[in-house]
């Protein structure tokens, strides 16, 4: 066990290697002897080229008197912290910090969580590990964004606890303050995650289950819920995503339970869930999506249901449940981008509660994309505005490309391609080489290959960052990110 010390700056300066391949240790904080906050880390080896600074948030410990110490093979060290107020700017290999998609100042990060426009910002968060660049220690890091290009990060903004760590969810608009969790008149943002039991010392034997935080200072602040909204309906059930159901009349939650199997809850004030209907989406999981769109060519009204991989059901919901009208369909051709998730919240609560209209599908996925030994790991995608079209063989299909306003700027590089039926263009983008093959009708992007079905002219766009392309053929059908990592 350490000596006590008083936690009188904002971060922890930890020193943690970026080689995977070395052991992993937790360091413990405790107050007055009980444990109330620990990281996975993996201290440097003597002279690690590969050793870096990040940066761990102890702002809920600020004030408080706690002691540090290392675990290892069941021993404890003391461990000597050094606290800073200042965060630095990325010392190393800035120069593969991504220009247009969002990536963390320090540490790892996957899964968009929590995409909610509160009518100024848009709120982004996200998987953080705020003392490694591999997958662990879930918080929920925290951004913000007036335009969904331009990015200022707020830090992290849930903790493990005793129930676990923090896996993916969603947030809301309380419009009309149903939970009764707002003040002023002002309505609260709600937030519904999974507390992933048994990831920590402290979670050890309690299962996955999900809870609701909340806040009424426009997201700077996120307050916990005791108690559990759902509890542990099947073994990792995880990843609730809630939106509003004009159909229903009520609000609607979609989780996953477990291999294909997801269910949809419903509930008239965020608080109190029952079960409206279990469904499952073939070759898919994790991370579901759910939301409404209006088709372009019929005018119907119609939900998609998806999940992480991008695979999608179009049905139609009704008071009896959810009905799809056709098999399961995928536009995403690489798992690189992963756990897509839309906003809500985007048009206000006219679009929400209409049935003549739809809020506007915009997307972000996580890029699984980094380059070795920097201080992150991971990127978001570019913005996508998701659309629903019927095609002339009677099958609903869904299209995204990048929203106009992302796509008009300037600080990216990007390729329009034109198939003809004459030409097959080829080159390189920021060192990824491209092929289109006129004959075979096929777009080749670093090593992935794609099916080009349209008939007639093909227009095709690259956007290419400094850790991967982007790809949209087919008339926005067929999406695909392609790594272009360099080793450092």
């Amino acid at each position: 066990m350490g000596e006590s010390m008083k936690i009188n700056a904002r971060y922890l300066a930890l020193t943690v290697s970026t080689n995977h391949a070395l052991p992993c240790k937790k360091l413990l904080f405790r107050k007055r002897g009980a444990l109330v906050y620990e990281l996975d880390f993996i201290p440097p080896a003597e002279n690690d080229q590969s050793a870096r600074t990040l940066y761990p948030d102890l702002l809920p410990f600020m004030g408080q008197e706690l002691t540090l110490s290392v675990q290892a093979e069941g021993e404890e060290q003391p461990f000597a912290a050094t606290l800073t107020d200042e965060v630095p700017a990325s010392p190393h290999f800035g120069y593969l910090r991504p220009a247009l998609h969002f990536a963390p100042r320090y540490g790892w990060m996957n899964d968009p969580n929590g995409l909610v426009f509160d009518g100024t910002r848009y709120h982004l968060f996200f998987q953080h590990n705020p003392a490694g660049t591999a997958w662990g220690n879930m918080h929920w890091g925290h951004a913000v964004s007036f335009d969904l290009l331009h990015w200022e990060e707020w830090g992290d903004a849930l903790y493990p606890d005793e129930n676990g760590t923090v896996y993916s969810g969603s947030g809301v608009v309380d419009y009309n303050n149903v939970s009764g969790l707002g003040k002023n008149g002002e309505p609260p943002l709600l937030f519904f995650y999974t507390a992933a039991g048994g990831n920590s010392l402290r979670s050890e034997g309690k299962g996955f289950k999900q809870y609701l935080a909340y806040s009424v200072d426009g997201g700077k602040t996120l307050i916990k819920k005791e108690e559990p909204i759902l509890p542990e309906l099947a073994s990792g059930n995880r990843d609730p995503k809630v939106n509003y159901a004009p159909e229903l009349g009520c609000f609607v939650m979609a989780l996953y339970l477990q291999e294909s199997d997801y269910a949809l809850f419903t509930s008239q004030n965020l608080l109190d869930w029952r079960l409206f209907q279990r469904i499952t989406l073939q070759d898919d999981g994790e991370c579901p999506d759910f939301y409404p769109l209006i088709c372009k060519e019929d005018g119907r009204r119609l939900w998609v249901l998806s999940g992480a991989s991008e695979h999608y059901l179009v049905g139609e919901l009704k008071k009896e449940g959810f009905s799809p009208v056709q098999p399961v369909m995928g536009g995403r051709y690489t798992r690189l981008a992963y756990a897509a998730q839309s906003y809500f919240g985007i048009g206000g609560r006219e679009a929400l509660t209409s049935l003549d209209i739809a809020p506007r599908a915009v997307k972000l996925a996580w890029i699984n994309a980094g380059a070795q030994g920097t201080e992150f790991f991971g990127c978001m995608s570019t913005p996508m505005e998701v659309c629903l079209h019927l095609d002339s063989d009677g099958i609903y299909r869904l299209t995204q490309y990048p929203l106009p306003e992302i796509e008009r700027s300037d600080i990216f590089s990007r390729v329009r391609l034109v198939l003809d039926g004459q030409s097959s263009p080829e080159g390189s983008l920021c060192g990824v080489p491209y092929r289109m093959d006129c004959d075979g009708r096929t777009l080749t992007v670093g090593g992935v290959t794609l099916p080009l079905t349209l008939t007639g002219e093909i227009r095709v766009l690259l956007i290419a960052d400094r850790l991967g392309v982007e790809v949209w053929c087919d008339g926005g059908r067929i999406y695909a990110a392609v790594d272009a990592r360099p080793s450092v």
